[in-house]
């Protein structure tokens, strides 16, 4: 899943609750926060533009909490 510059990532939700999804380094540290509200049952389409913040070439993991629900997804930038 190497990506350039934008990373389109996508996700249901069965009912309305609260999400979070955030990019993490392979340090941890928290790189950008990407969703944190309350959102209605349905299909979400966010990207991540990591060109615009000087982010390094790497993997990173994308982390996404809602409701019950915790999954985190590796992905590879290449500048």
């Amino acid at each position: 899943n190497p990506f350039n510059s934008t990373i389109k990532l996508s996700y249901g939700l069965p009912e309305a609750t609260d999400v979070t999804i955030n990019i993490y380094d392979l340090r941890g540290r928290m790189v950008e926060s990407l969703v944190n509200d309350n959102k209605q049952a349905g299909t979400y389409t966010i990207s991540w533009k990591s060109a615009t913040n000087n982010t390094a070439s790497g993997i990173y993991f994308v982390r996404m909490l809602a409701g019950d629900f915790k999954g985190v997804r590796k992905v590879t930038y290449i500048k």
